[in-house]
């Protein structure tokens, strides 16, 4: 593995547009690597300190993700656009997966780039393999532009099921998972069905579809093509080209918000330690403070629209630009900063109270002395 490089000067512009001026971030403190541009990138995800990303005409290219000066996996992957790449493991080792528009998925061993599996349509099948999800019992769910969703067994590599779920393209996939809190309990009290997965299409609607029955459990009405989903309990968030980020209950699917700070159309959502972040065609990459339903920090810098996001195993908010750039971002160091700023509020708020209270008590204090006095008068 190549050496951690220096970490690269933030491009002009990058900052925090969000935050009120005494709580602002610098660029310094948000960029920790920007990784020069090569051809456009239709994808990214990191497995581990790799950062992989997928391009146009099907290679897939792995970095580690502070150091992008050259690649150390190179996967001669697909005969079309790589369109998602996502982490994965096969025998207890870390694996990547990838999905095409030849309509084929496969999965590659790490780091080596060797490969592992190929999950294939029926022959004769020409539909764009747009995405996937790892599913409970060795299943893998692809969805593809015709509206499909399959899965395959990750032994065989076998079709086991197959659904028709949508008029349009799925374009994205997700299994929804109930965090755990700090103790250990489920972050939200919501009991999701078995085998249950998220799904959205470029036919304006996402839904929550039983895999074993082939039941739709929910329908989200998101008003225009969906690109991207996500799960924060209990809400399923669908990415939109029109640039909202629509939020409904996930069982009723009743709307519970519309998120509209980005201006252009938004082509992921990702959940990391219950924090949603989304990447947009405005440049921009936004995290969400879901409980008010407005955006928390912005990552802003970048010269072309964000195609991908992605977390590496430290933590690291990585994104893929259409230019061919890679940003790394210090994720956990913005959430730090604002559990630094908040207690630094709850401590100023705490202070201000009992100053308060110190006040008043001396007020009434000087008031029983007054009326003392004035009855020593008498």
């Amino acid at each position: 593995m190549a050496a951690a490089a220096t970490v690269a000067a933030p491009p002009p512009g990058t900052g925090v547009l969000d935050t009120p001026p005494p709580q602002m971030l610098t660029a310094a403190q948000t960029v920790m690597a920007v990784h020069p541009p090569r051809k456009a990138l239709a994808t990214l995800t990191a497995v581990g300190d790799i950062v992989f990303v997928g391009l146009h005409h099907g290679l897939v290219l792995g970095y580690p993700v502070m150091d992008g000066s050259e690649p150390v996996v190179e996967i001669t992957a697909h005969e079309g656009c790589v369109r998602e790449l996502r982490p994965a493991t096969h025998e207890g080792k870390p694996a990547l997966l990838s999905c095409s528009a030849d309509g084929n998925a496969k999965m590659w061993a790490v780091p080596s780039g060797e490969w592992l599996a190929t999950f294939a349509p029926p022959e004769g099948n020409r539909a764009s393999a747009n995405c996937m999800a790892m599913m409970d019992g060795g299943r893998l769910a692809v969805g593809y532009s015709d509206g499909v969703v399959r899965l395959f067994d990750l032994g065989s590599h076998k079709i086991v099921q197959t659904m028709k779920v949508h008029a349009g393209q799925v374009k994205a996939l997700l299994r929804p998972v109930v965090r755990a809190d700090a103790d250990g309990n489920p972050a939200a009290p919501i009991d999701l069905p078995p085998h249950c997965l998220l799904t959205a299409s470029d036919d304006g609607l996402g839904k929550l579809v039983l895999t074993q029955t082939k039941e739709v459990a929910t329908v989200f009405g998101c008003q225009s093509a969906a690109h991207a989903c996500a799960f924060v309990a209990p809400n399923a968030f669908f990415g939109c080209s029109d640039g909202r980020i629509r939020a409904f209950d996930v069982l009723t699917g009743a709307p519970t918000a519309v998120l509209k700070d980005h201006t252009d159309a938004v082509n992921q959502l990702l959940e990391a330690d219950g924090e949603l972040y989304s990447a947009s065609d405005d440049t921009t990459i936004r995290q969400w403070d879901v409980p008010k339903w407005t955006t928390a920090f912005t990552f802003a810098g970048n010269a072309y629209c964000v195609s991908a996001i992605a977390v590496d195993g430290a933590g690291r908010l990585v994104s893929a630009a259409f230019g061919g750039a890679v940003t790394v971002w210090d994720r956990r160091g913005v959430i730090n900063r604002f559990k630094e700023i908040e207690t630094r509020a709850a401590e100023e708020r705490a202070a201000k109270l009992k100053a308060q209270k110190e006040a008043e008590k001396a007020k009434a204090a000087a008031a029983d002395k007054a009326r003392k006095a004035a009855g020593k008068k008498k």
